[in-house]
C-alpha cells in the first residue's frame, strides 16, 4: 500500500475509535469527511479493479444512507 492510503486508514481508525468511545455529538460533524476520505482511499487502492471498486463505494454509500436515516429518526424522536 502507498503511504497516503496508510495515513488515511490510520486517520479513519482513530476517528472511529473516538466516535465510539467519546462524545458522540462532537465527532458526528466530521463523519461525512471521514467517509469521503475512505472512499478516496479505496479508490486509490482498487482503481484498476472497477467491479470491486463499485462494490465498495456502493457499500459505503448504503452505510452512509442508513447512518443519516437513523440520525434523522433520532432527531425526530427528540421533538
Amino acid at each position: 500500500m502507498k503511504t497516503v492510503t496508510k495515513i488515511i486508514l490510520i486517520i479513519s481508525i482513530i476517528y472511529t475509535v473516538l466516535l465510539l468511545y467519546f462524545q458522540y455529538d462532537y465527532f458526528l460533524e466530521f463523519t461525512p469527511l471521514v467517509i469521503v476520505l475512505l472512499a478516496i482511499n479505496f479508490y486509490m487502492i482498487y482503481k484498476y479493479n472497477n467491479k470491486l471498486l463499485n462494490f465498495i463505494l456502493n457499500g459505503l454509500l448504503f452505510v452512509f444512507l442508513i447512518f443519516c436515516f437513523s440520525f434523522g429518526v433520532a432527531l425526530r424522536q427528540d421533538w
